[in-house]
């Protein structure tokens, strides 16, 4: 019987080899913090046609007609949160604490929902359920 080859996931000592987490959000993050190969943007935010392709059918079927799009209904808070979300996949936290923030009283309360209000509304403007799901979750947790 010949002998078999070691897996992949083991070393010639058999012992397992660890594999770290999948870094792949940050690394995506760093793509859209430092602009490079962005090829579309604003005065505001630069990102990459292929990453919103990519998250939003709503962006694939844009950039599919044209190389430009002008995104108008969403907040400048909103769509940074959409940005985000598009290459990170969780909701950034600076985003998530200011829904938090301190709740005392029925105003922070409405502040909190309308906020989580406006990334619900650019969640679906650009068909990103998960994103949706997520504000929705985020928000009546902590009301």
């Amino acid at each position: 019987m010949a002998p078999t080859a070691p897996s992949p996931a083991s070393s010639p000592a058999g012992r397992l080899v660890g594999v770290p987490p999948s870094n792949i959000g940050e690394q995506l993050l760093r793509l859209l913090e430092s602009k490079e190969g962005a090829d579309v943007g604003c005065r505001e935010f630069t990102a990459h046609t292929l990453v919103l392709a990519a998250r939003s059918p709503v962006f694939r079927a844009m950039f599919s007609q044209q190389n430009s799009v002008h995104v108008d209904s969403v907040g400048e808070a909103a769509f940074g949160a959409l940005l985000h979300y598009a290459y990170a996949d969780p909701l950034p936290m600076t985003t998530m604490a200011e829904l938090l923030a301190a709740a005392i009283g029925d105003a922070a309360i409405g502040a909190r929902m309308e906020a989580a209000g406006l990334l619900i509304a650019a969640a679906d403007r650009y068909c990103m359920e998960r994103m949706r799901l997520l504000s929705l979750v985020e928000n009546m947790a902590f009301i």
